[in-house]
C-alpha cells in the first residue's frame, strides 16, 4: 500500500492532477506540459500508477455518494 501522504516526485503530482482532470491521456500530457511518451513512462511506474488508480477511485466515490 502506498502512503498517500507521502508527495510525489517531480511532476508527477501535476500529471496525476491532469490525469483525473481530461479523458485522454494526449489532453493530460498537454496540461501537464509534459510529452505523452513520458506521461505513458510514468503510468507503466506501480507507485504513480497505483495512486492513479486510488485518486480515481476516490473520484468516483464521491460522485456516488453524491447521487
Amino acid at each position: 500500500m502506498i502512503d498517500k501522504t507521502e508527495k510525489l516526485p517531480g511532476k508527477q503530482g501535476k500529471a496525476l492532477a491532469a490525469l483525473l482532470n481530461n479523458p485522454t491521456v494526449r489532453d493530460a500530457a498537454r496540461e501537464a506540459e509534459l510529452s505523452e511518451a513520458t506521461l505513458y513512462r510514468y503510468l507503466q511506474e506501480p507507485a504513480f500508477a497505483e495512486r492513479v488508480g486510488e485518486a480515481r477511485r476516490g473520484l468516483i466515490y464521491n460522485l456516488q455518494t453524491r447521487l
